[in-house]
């Protein structure tokens, strides 16, 4: 393990997500909290159409045995945008105390590893070598950790 892989493991969830995302400034602080979330749902909305966009496209290339599976991936992305694009505000209760300290630190892994997720798939789509199983493989992730996501919003601010 490299000297800068020792450093980035030791980083909390917090800090890594910060240097992930620029601006990214928590839910600490009631007033941020939107912010903070319509910062990682512009992200994750960004890129995922973008996803998608390149999933249309590269449906619209290959014969048309091979498109179904890519007409599945397309509908799956466009409900999560959609689905990303239509959230309400969060709510405005203000965590305190040792077990919201500790669900803050889940909410701030699990965000990292949407943003990973995200990421992961946006680039997966771009291979040449990539299969939709492996786009299917990776939607799943996204899907799961945005679903967990929401579970730990819930329980933090509900």
């Amino acid at each position: 393990m490299q000297a800068s892989e020792t450093i980035w493991d030791e980083r909390s969830a917090l800090e890594r997500l910060t240097r992930i995302l620029p601006g990214f400034r928590g839910y600490q602080l009631r007033d941020h909290r939107r912010e903070t979330d319509a910062l990682l749902c512009g992200f994750a909305l960004h890129r995922l159409d973008q996803v998608r966009a390149r999933v249309e496209q590269t449906q619209s290339q290959v014969e048309a045995r091979e498109r179904a599976p890519y007409r599945g991936i397309a509908r799956r992305l466009a409900r999560l945008c959609e689905d990303l694009a239509m959230r309400g505000p969060l709510g405005s209760v203000e965590p305190s105390g040792a077990a919201a300290a500790k669900a803050l630190d889940a909410l701030y892994a699990q965000e990292e590893d949407v943003v990973r997720a995200v990421v992961s798939l946006s680039v997966a789509v771009h291979e040449r070598g990539t299969r939709p199983e492996d786009l299917v493989r990776e939607l799943d992730r996204v899907e799961r950790g945005l679903a967990r996501r929401r579970e730990l919003l819930v329980s933090l601010l509900g």
